[in-house]
């Protein structure tokens, strides 16, 4: 049986525990639906946005981002 392969790249923002929580689910996805693999690209909150941007204007941005920001 063929199964076509996705592959898709996700950036996020957020610290070391955020990250690992994230690549856990990422994990979990592909365990699920091993036809998809993740590139996961992390990054810290720290010019996030600025390199959204940077990426959007030269067409190489991630297919999967992160763009909220949740204050509790």
């Amino acid at each position: 049986e063929f199964r076509r392969v996705l592959f898709r790249s996700f950036t996020w923002w957020g610290n070391q525990t955020r990250h690992d929580y994230t690549q856990k689910i990422l994990d979990k996805y592909t365990e699920l639906h091993p036809n998809v693999k993740f590139e996961a690209i992390p990054a810290g909150w720290d010019g996030y946005f600025d390199k959204l941007s940077t990426q959007a204007a030269s067409g190489s941005m991630p297919d999967i981002v992160q763009m909220d920001y949740l204050d509790r």
